[in-house]
């Protein structure tokens, strides 16, 4: 079984006839770009599947790799078939579905993101983006939406760093503070299951998670919980911490009743001291409170504090939830798959802050002429745009207004990052999808981010447990190479290049940890990437040559290779050979003979002392007289023997007892 970049690819049955243990597979062709193939032997009543695992990365020229991620897909296949149409090979994931190895994402040579959420973005595959772009010298282009840059989400992620736009208004007079506040219900229902093990409560604190994430430096956030009654779980305070968030919404727990007034009474309680330019009220419950909380919207709206609610399941008080939001000049939601909360608490909370995108009709401003050469159309009109602000050293090549870019793009550490500010879809885009915009924007958009390989470099390697052997022939000598291995986890191994002559490095690496990695060398601006497999040491492999391994020992220790003796220690146990003598009828007569003797001799009463004869010794001195010899004692009786005491235990038993 062949995987290619963590997707099955090929799959066949070999039948080893007799010993075979080699044997040749042919694979299909591969297309262009880097894979990352693992082999996989599986064979019957064999378990052992790490020793029949092996991993290569290999590296295929050809047309231009792009790697198109977004979710939803459908929005984004406009685009996707005018990048086909410029023949580069696209591959179209939805995040979630894409190999998140490094190495896979490195075999690309542009990786965009459309219009997708944070929370559907895996942050390994953020990291590993970001790696692929600093350090593997690949481009990113990340395209616009509602979804996209802050009004996903992003503020607070890894990809925000290398985007060559930030998310908020560099002057904060230009900006609205928010103050928001979230009451949620964590009543009894709310730990009904919904689905992979997470309760409606789960969702709802992942949900209020992520809509603080789509917070900026300066606003004020709130959480409270009510059940019976309501209690803060994360008092009003200025933008806290991912980590400090996260611990305060963890320890929530369901139960209790449904009190909905509770919640507004804290949430009304704490309005007064609210510091931001908007100030708002999201309220979430799948129950029905038998108070009315009418009066308490009303105050919030007289003290210009806005209210929205959202009503979750069949059960929710869908009528009285709507009534509150239209009293506190806010929206309700009605929300029957709970796995749509964290999509309506960040649509809310962008709406509200009404800062992340712009949904006007605008034509953008030519900055750049070479971006857009004369003899391309017109620049076409834009339904809607994301607001951005230009990073220091970043360029602009399009833009809505001045303080608005639309097509920024920055050098990021060894690779390119450029952004485009407005959706490429029906929903803004739609005149550039619909007209003969598109299809000169799509190949003006990619071509500055695909990575330059210079012809005249060239690299090879070898891997022999763990030393690597790296070969770079270069034709520039007007600069040194730079070479680095870069792990699965993004560490990177600076590699020291040692210059054999005018056109030649190399290096040889010991100890290297077994492993993926991506071996970059730079030379100048170009980048040469090659993938790079570090297997376990050769003494832990089964090589087959296990025999011969064992015939050598026991020749240089004067041993026997495969002696007989095993197959006569085997045919013992099977059964002892006719010409073997047994013992056991011998020692049972002699311990007969000598149990009979012991009889007779009891039997008898002999002496010892009249058997066996025994040599006198000299007297000792007589005392001096003054002092009476004492008398001679008498010779203590030999304990009795187990037979003797068998016998007179048997003597009491059978005689009557004499008063």
């Amino acid at each position: 079984r062949v995987t290619d970049n963590g997707m099955p690819f090929f799959e066949t049955t070999v039948a080893l006839p007799g010993t075979t243990q080699r044997f040749a597979v042919t694979i299909p062709p591969i297309t262009p770009g880097m894979h990352r193939l693992e082999f996989t032997l599986v064979a019957p009543q064999d378990d052992a599947l790490p020793d029949n695992r092996q991993r290569v990365i290999v590296q295929r020229d050809g047309a231009p790799q792009i790697l198109v991620l977004a979710d939803p897909i459908e929005p984004i296949q406009p685009f996707v078939a005018l990048v086909q149409a410029t023949g580069s090979t696209v591959t179209l994931r939805r995040p979630s579905d894409i190999d998140s190895q490094l190495a896979t994402l490195a075999g690309y040579d542009v990786i965009v993101l459309a219009d997708t959420p944070a929370r559907r973005v895996p942050p390994v595959v953020m990291q590993n983006i970001v790696t692929a772009v600093k350090t593997l010298g690949r481009g990113f282009l990340w395209l616009g939406g509602a979804d996209s840059f802050g009004a996903g989400g992003f503020r607070h992620t890894p990809l925000a760093d290398i985007a060559p736009v930030g998310f908020d208004p560099i002057d904060p007079a230009k900006r609205k503070r928010l103050a928001l506040l979230l009451v949620i219900d964590k009543s009894g229902s709310m730990s009904d299951l919904v689905g992979g093990g997470l309760s409606r409560l789960d969702l709802a604190k992942e949900a209020a998670y992520q809509a603080i994430q789509g917070l900026s430096d300066g606003d004020t956030v709130g959480v409270a919980f009510f059940s019976d009654s309501a209690q803060w779980s994360l008092p009003p305070q200025s933008l806290p911490t991912a980590d400090r968030v996260a611990q305060a919404l963890g320890v929530v727990q369901s139960d209790g009743g449904t009190s909905i007034r509770s919640g507004l009474e804290l949430a009304q309680a704490s309005v007064a001291a609210l510091d931001g330019d908007v100030r708002h009220v999201i309220l979430l419950s799948d129950g029905q409170d038998p108070q009315s909380s009418r009066d308490i919207a009303q105050s919030l709206a007289d003290q210009g504090v806005s209210l929205s609610t959202i009503a979750l399941g069949a059960d929710a008080d869908t009528q009285g939830l709507a009534q509150l939001a239209r009293i506190g000049q806010g929206v309700s939601y009605r929300v029957t798959n709970p796995q749509d909360l964290a999509n309506v608490f960040l649509d809310e909370t962008t709406r509200v802050a009404s800062r992340d995108f712009v949904e006007a009709d605008v034509i953008p401003q030519l900055v750049s002429r070479d971006a857009w050469p004369v003899g391309n159309p017109p620049l076409a009109m834009l339904h809607g745009y994301n607001r951005t602000t230009t990073r220091p050293n970043a360029r602009v090549l399009m833009q809505i207004d001045s303080d608005n870019p639309l097509w920024v793009s920055q050098q990021i550490g060894m690779g390119q990052s450029a952004v485009w500010a407005s959706d490429l879809s029906a929903r803004w885009g739609r005149d550039w999808v619909q007209g003969v915009g598109l299809t000169a924007l799509v190949p003006a958009l990619l071509t500055p981010l695909i990575p330059t390989t210079p012809q005249t470099v060239a690299v090879a390697w070898y891997a022999h447990d763990d030393l690597l052997d790296i070969d770079v022939t270069a034709d520039i000598t007007t600069t040194v190479p730079i070479a680095q291995l870069v792990g699965a986890d993004g560490s990177e191994i600076p590699i020291p290049l040692t210059q054999r002559d005018a056109r030649h490095w190399r290096a040889i690496v010991a100890d290297t940890p077994s492993g993926d990695y991506v071996l970059t060398v730079r030379v100048g601006d170009a980048v040469v990437s090659r993938g790079v497999v570090i297997t376990q040491r050769s003494e832990f492999l089964n090589d087959g040559q296990g025999s011969a391994m064992l015939n050598e020992i026991a020749q240089q220790t004067n041993g026997q290779a495969n002696p007989v003796v095993t197959a006569q220690y085997w045919q013992v146990r099977g059964g002892a050979p006719a010409a073997s003598l047994s013992l056991v009828p011998y020692l049972i007569l002699v311990a007969m003979t000598l149990f009979v003797g012991e009889i007779a001799l009891r039997r008898l009463n002999i002496r010892l002392v009249s058997v066996i004869p025994f040599r006198r010794s000299t007297p000792p001195a007589p005392p001096p007289p003054t002092s009476p010899a004492p008398p001679t004692p008498s010779t203590p009786p030999p304990p009795p023997s187990r037979i003797d005491r068998l016998q007179q235990a048997k003597r009491r038993a059978t005689t009557p007892d004499k008063k």
